[in-house]
This record gives C-alpha cells, sequence and structure tokens, in this order.
C-alpha cells in the first residue's frame, strides 16, 4: 500500500527527471514523465487547495509540460500547458513568496514568448509588460538575491522578444540592453545555465 507521502516522493523524482534538458530524441519520454507527475500531483493538489509548495510543483510540471509540447511542435497545447501552470499558482500570489512569484514568472514569461512566436503579439506585450512589472516589484523585496536578479533580467529579455516580434525594433534593443546588464551581474555559471537560450536569443537582438 502506498502512503502519501510515497506518491508526494514519486511525483517530485518524476518532476526532476522531466524538468532535465533532454536530447531531440527524448523529449516525448520527457513529456511522459511530466504527465505521469502530474497526474500524481493533481489529486494532492484537490485534496490539498492552500498547500503552496503542492501548487508550486504543479506550476512547474506544467511549465515544463509546455517546453516540451512547444518543442514538439504542439503549439496550443504547449499554450493550454503555461496557462494552466499560471492558474494552479495564481492564488498563492499575494503571500509575495519568493519561490512563488519565480515560478509565476517563469510560466507567464513562457506563454508570453510563445505567444510572439506565434504572432499573437498583442497579448504577447501584455504578458511581457505584466511580468516585468511583477518582477520589478519582486526585485525590491528585501533581502536581496540572485534569484530576483535572475527574474528581472529574464522579464527583460521577455520583453525584448515580444518587441522584437510586434515589429519595436529599437525599444527591443532597449529592452535586451537591460537584460545583458543583468545577466552580466551573475557570476556563478550554474545559476546562468537554464537561461542559456533565451540569454543567448537576447543577444541576437543585435544581429
Amino acid at each position: 500500500m502506498w502512503t502519501q507521502g510515497d506518491i508526494d516522493d514519486l511525483a517530485m523524482s518524476l518532476s526532476r527527471l522531466g524538468t532535465v534538458d533532454p536530447d531531440p530524441n527524448g523529449i516525448t519520454e520527457s513529456l511522459s514523465l511530466l504527465e505521469e507527475s502530474f497526474g500524481l500531483l493533481d489529486p494532492i493538489l484537490k485534496s490539498n487547495p492552500k498547500s503552496s509548495d503542492t501548487a508550486g510543483q504543479a506550476s512547474l510540471v506544467l511549465e515544463y509540460q509546455g517546453h516540451r509540447l512547444e518543442a514538439l511542435g504542439h503549439r496550443d497545447r504547449a499554450a493550454a500547458a503555461y496557462q494552466r501552470s499560471i492558474i494552479v499558482i495564481q492564488p498563492f500570489l499575494d503571500a509575495r513568496n519568493a519561490s512563488i512569484l519565480s515560478q509565476y514568472l517563469a510560466s507567464e514569461q513562457s506563454l508570453a514568448v510563445l505567444e510572439a512566436s506565434s504572432g499573437n503579439t498583442a497579448p504577447a506585450l501584455d504578458l511581457a509588460n505584466h511580468g516585468l512589472n511583477e518582477a520589478e516589484q519582486f526585485a525590491n523585496q528585501t533581502p536581496h538575491t540572485e534569484v530576483q536578479t535572475l527574474d528581472l533580467a529574464r522579464a527583460w529579455s521577455t520583453l525584448g522578444l515580444t518587441q522584437y516580434r510586434a515589429g519595436m525594433t529599437s525599444e527591443a534593443r532597449q529592452s535586451a540592453t537591460n537584460a545583458l546588464k543583468l545577466w552580466e551581474t551573475i557570476k556563478k555559471p550554474g545559476l546562468l545555465a537554464p537561461y542559456r537560450q533565451i540569454i543567448a536569443d537576447t543577444q541576437r537582438l543585435y544581429e
């Protein structure tokens, strides 16, 4: 008989495996692990709707489902996963918990970039501007940590990418400048590893 703790541990293990960047041949398997993880987390979330830890984990899993679906070309399903990721975690934003805010911003910015790349520039800009506003407020909280800097840098990058897609070239380059200044303040390579792609995309705004 599995205990609730066993199920929690399995869900966490599956989500960790699913959030590791796969090689091109492993995307489908990674998505399956994430779907299995959320299948375990969903009933826990429903039975403990006030658990911010479970909501944060579920939101992370859904965000990465979106990334995998996007990589497989399922853009509509990816958008739905990002939207659900936002909805799951949104009730906990008022607590201004750092990990919750960071996860919320990651999901919202992922959706903004997807919408921009799909040609839906108006909603993408709305999402990106909202994300930047939230990230700026988060950055002003004390004590200040590198997580806040990373989130603000990603918010500026996201805005720059969406502005570029909307034909706002000069604004996009200014946003990219703001982002890269922040990225450069992070001296630990390990912290930057998850952001390699968005940093590279930001740098290309100057080309």
